[in-house]
């Protein structure tokens, strides 16, 4: 079976991806129906191409690429979003394609955040000194206290579809140059 690199997957995700990342910088949300249309489409896809196994292939990367970004969301760190559209990254490349994509993600993301704190440095002095805060109330108590932030204040936002965009195309530009993913 022949699924590590379908080109009309990849070609297909990769229109996904950069329309999740427009719409996202335009709006700051990722529609469910252009992430849940992706996932149904690239199991559709790989089952009826490969059968079980395409489908088998397929569901591990979605529920892969969904994990990974999970307990972000639930903390609070991005919207559903954004871990839909890493499931739909895992739908489409698969248990190897999405962790690759999601190291090149984590990479580029940290680089994006820490951009946007040294251009929005007024906007995110109270969030970081709240941080502080409650990083130094957990050393010396030993217990998480939570400080929330005032009315106005809140760090800005992150468009994390374009991270991912740019993490699938660092993960395929591996993928071409060494004809493997990292793992």
């Amino acid at each position: 079976m022949r699924t590590e690199f379908d080109f009309l997957a990849i070609i297909s995700f990769a229109c996904i991806v950069a329309a999740a990342a427009f719409i996202d910088l335009r709006s700051q949300r990722i529609p469910n129906r252009l992430t849940y249309s992706a996932m149904v489409f690239m199991l559709a896809y790989y089952g009826m191409a490969y059968g079980l196994d395409g489908l088998w292939f397929s569901t591990k990367g979605l529920l892969l690429g969904t994990g990974l970004l999970l307990p972000v969301y639930l903390a609070g760190g991005m919207g559903a979003g954004d871990a839909k559209l890493m499931g739909a990254a895992g739908a489409a490349l698969g248990v190897h394609g999405v962790f690759t994509i999601f190291l090149f993600t984590a990479l580029v993301g940290g680089l994006y955040a820490l951009i946007l704190i040294v251009f929005r440095y007024e906007q995110v002095k109270g969030v970081l000194a709240r941080s502080s805060l409650m990083l130094k109330m957990l050393v010396y108590s030993q217990r998480f206290v939570f400080i929330p932030g005032g009315k106005h204040e809140n760090a800005p936002k992150l468009c994390y579809a374009i991270p991912i965009a740019i993490g699938t195309a660092g993960a395929l530009a591996w993928h071409l140059v060494y004809r493997s993913y990292l793992i």
